[in-house]
């Protein structure tokens, strides 16, 4: 997994999904790479979004092929991501 320097990722947005309250976005992009922005404190009590972190867990020949949130048992929210590979062309 390769944690991207700059978030500025230069490619189409092929999934998105929100966690189940509403404060976390995952972007997925073409090239394998995720962005999760959330809707964070901010000063006077006001809330902003703001990128949480960029990762490429799924670089060629893998392609993302979804994202989806899921909270667990002790309410933590949690982002998977999966990938698929073709062996064989």
């Amino acid at each position: 997994m390769t944690i991207l320097a700059i978030c500025t990722v230069m490619q189409a947005i092929v999934y998105m999904d929100f966690s189940s309250t509403g404060r976390q976005l995952a972007l997925g992009f073409k090239d394998g790479s995720v962005a999760m922005v959330a809707c964070l404190p901010w000063r006077g009590g006001q809330t902003r979004w703001d990128v949480v972190g960029c990762l490429r867990p799924h670089p060629a020949p893998t392609t993302l092929a979804g994202l989806a949130f899921g909270e667990a048992p002790s309410g933590v929210t949690k982002l998977f991501s999966l990938g698929t590979i073709t062996l064989c062309s």
